[in-house]
């Protein structure tokens, strides 16, 4: 029994003939004759340059966010070393080592400057962060601009202004999920933060005794913007991605004073989207239930449209921890350097 060989059709040999001596041919796909007597055709993605192009059209389109950009203020983790976000009305942000991080309000700082300071403590069984929040804040400037414009709904025309500095902390627990702890681009999906803090008041100059303020975020913080005692604030935060560009943010917040036992809540929402990993915009709106005397509504409503210019880059995290224990052992199977 001989063998037999397919028998070649002249066109098909011609065509082979060609795309072999071709360049173009050979670099644009293979070219191969089966025993099945017809031509077959296969890209050629088995060189490097195949493969690079193939992997750049796989990611077109996609953009490559430093995994803490979920990380909220109001949540328990810090920004990275040397990286953090400038922004107008949310949290502007900078990372001064790996557990501390200090924040202000822009725009807020205009009339109430403010000063915070979150140290990580540190990351437990993969997933539990805990944080120490530390503020300071001063409402003397805006209190003597709301007396100069005669906003009679903050301060009388005639009164004496004090000085009153506000010191707080705020002690900040999180539970996040994570993508795959053994992936290398693994981030958080999903984070939940609860928190409890005490601010008080403390007199640097006389001054004349401020009645409560007639709107309502402003009466919610009252007990230390004109010293009247101290107050408290008790949250609940969530953090969630929902698209690579898209980030959902939102709590709920009761505040009390200690002294005019006043008891308020507000509502906080905002939607983040990234046009780039630079470059943010933010839509929310934040709301406030109390009953005040003097005030006649039991609620409010303040809009917020936001922008926010992201500036670092995602670092490796050490083994340092803040009582020499190996905290940051356990963080650094979570977030790894990127290759």
């Amino acid at each position: 029994m001989g063998i037999t060989t397919p028998r070649i059709k002249p066109l098909a040999l011609i065509a082979l003939a060609v795309a072999a001596l071709s360049p173009i041919g050979q670099s644009a796909a293979q070219i191969r004759y089966g025993l099945n007597g017809g031509l077959e055709y296969s890209p050629r993605y088995g060189d490097d340059e195949g493969k690079s192009k193939a992997r750049m059209n796989e990611q077109r389109g996609r953009i490559k966010l430093r995994d803490d950009v979920i990380w909220h203020a109001e949540a328990a983790n810090v920004v990275y070393p040397r990286a953090g976000n400038v922004s107008l009305l949310s949290a502007s942000r900078y990372g001064m080592t790996e557990r501390l991080e200090l924040s202000t309000y822009l725009v807020e700082d205009v009339a109430r400057p403010t000063l915070y300071a979150k140290l990580l403590i540190g990351v437990f069984n993969k997933r539990w962060f805990a944080s120490s929040r530390f503020n300071i804040a001063n409402a003397y400037p805006g209190m003597s601009l709301a007396k100069r414009l005669e906003v009679e709904r903050i301060i009388k025309p005639d009164a004496k202004v004090p000085l009153v500095f506000e010191v707080g902390h705020e002690l900040l627990v999180s539970r996040a999920w994570f993508t795959d702890p053994n992936c290398s681009d693994n981030s958080a999906y999903l984070i939940l933060t609860g928190g409890i803090g005490v601010y008080g008041g403390i007199r640097c100059a006389k001054g004349d005794t401020i009645d409560q303020p007639r709107f309502h975020f402003i009466a919610n913080r009252s007990e230390t913007l004109i010293d009247k005692g101290f107050r408290a604030r008790f949250k609940i935060w969530a953090d969630g991605r929902i698209t690579r560009r898209l980030y959902a943010h939102g709590g709920l917040a009761y505040h009390t004073g200690f002294f005019s036992k006043h008891h308020a809540v507000e509502i906080q929402a905002e939607g983040e989207f990234f046009f780039n990993s630079r470059l943010s915009a933010k839509l929310g709106f934040l709301t406030s239930f109390a009953h005040y005397k003097g005030i006649d509504s039991h609620a409010a409503i303040w809009p917020m449209a936001d922008v926010s210019f992201y500036f670092g880059k995602r670092n490796k995290r050490t083994e340092s921890s803040l009582f020499g224990r190996g905290v940051y052992k356990v963080r650094s199977k979570i977030i790894r350097q990127e290759p």
